[in-house]
C-alpha cells in the first residue's frame, strides 16, 4: 500500500534490536519503504536510542520517523511520542506509571496507553481501572497488531467512552509484521510534529486487522530468528 492521495500511511508501533525486536534500525527503515509505508514510530521498550538513530538515518530516505518509546510499567505499558532525548534512569527500570505520565506531560509529548486489554493476548492491564490515570493520558492504542481483534475492540470502546485520541500500530518485532496496522492522514505531512498534531486533533483513519494465527506466526518467527542469531554467534 502506498500513499493515499497526497496523504501518508504510518505504523505507530515498531520495535528494533535496541529492545526486543530482531532487526536493525536500517533494516526496519528499508522494509518500511518496501511495504509502502510513508512513516513509522520507533517505540522500543524503555529506551529512545533506536528511535533517535532512526530519526537520523531516515533523513535521506524520504521516510517520516516519529521518535517514541514504550515504557513498561507494572500497571500497563505507556507509549510516548515525540521524545527527543533518552529517558531519565528512574524511568528505564520498573518505573511508576504516575512518574512516566508526569514526564510525558511535562515534556509536551503525546501520552498513550499501549494495548490496554492485550496483556498475554487476552488479559487486561490494571491501568484500565485506574480512573485518575485514564483522565490524565491523552490517547489509547485502539488497534494493536499483536492483540486479538476482540481485545482491540475493548480498547476502542474505552477510548470512545473517555474521548481520547487514537493511536495504532503493528507492534512489529519482525519485519513481516510491519504495516499490519496503519494510521492514515489525508493531507501532506512534512514533519513528525505535524503528524502528531493530526493525531491529537483526531484527523486520522486507522486501518488494519489481526488474527490469532497471524499473531502466533509473528511470535514464532521472532523466536526462531533469535535462536538463529545465537547459533550463528
Amino acid at each position: 500500500m502506498t500513499r493515499k492521495g497526497n496523504g501518508i500511511a504510518v505504523d505507530m508501533h515498531v520495535h528494533t534490536v535496541f529492545s526486543d525486536g530482531v532487526h536493525t534500525v536500517r533494516e526496519i527503515l528499508r522494509y518500511a519503504k518496501i511495504k509502502g509505508l510513508n512513516g513509522i514510530a520507533v517505540t522500543d521498550h524503555n529506551t529512545v536510542v533506536g528511535a533517535l538513530k532512526a530519526l537520523n538515518e531516515a533523513r535521506n530516505l524520504g521516510l517520516l520517523v516519529i521518535p517514541g518509546v514504550e515504557v513498561n510499567c507494572r500497571e500497563g505499558h505507556i507509549l510516548l511520542y515525540g521524545v527527543r532525548e533518552e529517558l531519565p534512569q528512574r524511568l528505564r527500570r520498573k518505573p511508576n506509571v504516575y512518574e512516566v505520565i508526569d514526564y510525558g506531560l511535562e515534556n509536551s509529548v503525546l501520552v498513550s496507553i499501549a494495548h490496554p486489554y492485550g496483556k498475554a493476548l487476552f488479559l487486561r492491564y490494571p491501568i484500565v481501572e485506574m480512573t485518575e490515570i485514564l483522565h490524565r493520558i491523552q490517547g489509547i492504542e485502539v488497534l494493536n497488531g499483536r492483540t486479538p481483534m476482540s481485545r482491540n475492540k475493548l480498547a476502542l470502546e474505552l477510548a470512545e467512552k473517555l474521548g481520547k485520541v487514537y493511536t495504532a500500530g503493528s507492534d512489529a518485532h519482525v519485519v513481516d509484521e510491519l504495516g499490519r496496522v496503519r494510521v492514515f492522514v489525508d493531507d501532506p505531512v512534512e514533519s513528525y510534529e505535524d503528524f502528531l498534531e493530526y493525531v491529537k486533533r483526531r484527523k486520522i483513519k486507522v486501518i488494519g486487522s489481526t488474527t490469532i494465527l497471524g499473531i502466533m506466526v509473528g511470535i514464532a518467527k521472532r523466536k526462531i530468528m533469535i535462536l538463529k542469531k545465537r547459533f550463528i554467534k
